[in-house]
């Protein structure tokens, strides 16, 4: 609708089309946002100050969403109370209270009028011109309200893996299911990568916009101009969801080992800014009685691996430091699959289950082990522990070569 003239869909042009899909989908994330903020997140906030923990109700989230639907502008999203129980607990405000899920909280309950600001701005601008193709849009990514949609969009990204984190414990198992049964849903958490995506959808628009944008037009300049800053925006988000997925992927391997038998400082402090998580798997480590399978962790430091207790929980074993470390293919022809890991503490072989296995793991250390020494100034390995060699297959003493049967007997290394 237009100045009171309806626009038939089926007139829109190029650039129509784009806005009107654009428009339609952003109107209806910013009133699903709007729902959850209702029924979970001003709940969320209430108990993280000291009030009951419960589900607000759909009735008030309806309210909420013809609100959304009525006011467009500058408005907020009241504060619905929800229905009380007797959940609240000092574990649960604590939780809450955790710094990153609190920006979280906020960011979503800021998001939503900031949205309704936006889309209103585009609606005005596309309803100004008819929704003919000289309507201005550029400018619109370029105004004092986007700049604080971006930031918000950071805040959002920055606490969206630690919150994540928060409500899937068993504490707030019950609060969930209560929310996904007023939303009718049972895929809650999933439904804020939507958001989190706001900007990669802003900046699709704009490279859309500006293929069918003729350079002579006067948005040309200012769809140029939005997409080198949305292109930034998305670039900056993603660096900071690497680093929040890195941080809470080492948190849950750190809770995974059973501490109270660790004393190993690496695993005591395995959660740092510094340190970067490659890959895990497990796999079988060449022993003498026999092979055993182990959890192997490759950061972009250490290499650590600990046995199965079952139900996740690992006993620690060791950490490879791999600035002393090495890589080699096994040379030997009695283990398939295998390669050797070298380091001046320790040296062993590892068997893997198929070969490309063994290829991505051989890349991932090595690769880990050059850029770590680059980063040391570290320039080669020396001194590598002699690698375990069982009786049957060893010629020779690995470290006084004596070759004899009466040598192997009587050699303190052997």
């Amino acid at each position: 609708k237009c100045d009171g003239e309806i626009v038939a869909a089926s007139s829109l042009k190029a650039r129509g089309i784009l806005m009107h899909s654009f428009l339609k989908t952003e109107a209806a994330g910013c009133m699903e946002l709007g729902v959850i903020n209702t029924v979970m997140i001003q709940p969320l906030l209430n108990s993280s100050k000291g009030a009951p923990l419960a589900a607000g109700s759909m009735k008030n989230a309806q309210i909420a969403k013809e609100k959304l639907s009525k006011q467009r502008r500058g408005s907020t999203l009241s504060i619905m109370e929800g229905r009380l129980t007797n959940r609240q607990t000092n574990q649960v405000k604590d939780q809450l209270s955790n710094s990153d899920t609190q920006i979280f909280l906020r960011a979503v309950e800021s998001l939503i009028p900031l949205q309704q600001e936006f889309i209103a701005s585009i609606e005005n601008s596309t309803n100004s011109c008819k929704w003919d193709e000289t309507m201005m849009i550029g400018g619109l990514f370029n105004t004092v309200n986007m700049n604080a949609l971006c930031r918000q969009y950071e805040s959002f990204v920055s606490g969206h893996q630690a919150a994540v984190r928060v409500l899937g414990g068993s504490i707030f198992r019950e609060f969930i299911k209560e929310v996904e049964g007023e939303l009718g849903t049972t895929t809650l958490i999933s439904k804020f990568d939507g958001p989190a995506d706001g900007p990669k959808r802003y900046l699709e628009l704009l490279v859309s916009l500006l293929k069918q944008t003729n350079n002579a037009h006067a948005d040309y300049a200012p769809l140029k101009e939005a997409c080198d800053k949305m292109t930034k925006v998305v670039e900056s988000l993603a660096e900071i969801t690497r680093g929040k997925q890195n941080f809470e992927k080492l948190l849950t391997v750190q809770s995974s080992f059973v501490m109270d038998f660790v004393k190993d400082p690496v695993v005591q402090k395995l959660v740092s800014m510094e340190r970067i998580f490659i890959r895990e798997g497990e796999l079988k480590k060449v022993c003498r009685k026999e092979n055993k399978k182990f959890m192997f962790w490759l950061f972009s430091d250490y290499l650590i691996y600990g046995a199965s207790l079952g139900g996740k929980k690992y006993s620690f074993h060791r950490a490879v430091l791999l600035e002393k470390a090495n890589v080699a293919d096994h040379t030997s022809t009695d283990a398939r699959n295998a390669f050797d890991i070298l380091s001046n503490e320790k040296s062993f072989t590892v068997l893997c289950t198929t070969g490309l296995e063994k290829d991505d793991w051989m890349a991932a250390i090595n690769e880990a082990c050059t850029a770590v020494k680059k980063a040391k100034g570290v320039s080669s390995t020396s001194g590598a522990a002699p690698l375990w060699v069982s009786d049957k297959h060893a010629d020779q003493c690995n470290i006084c070569s004596a070759v004899s049967l009466y040598m192997k007997v009587v050699c303190i290394f052997w």
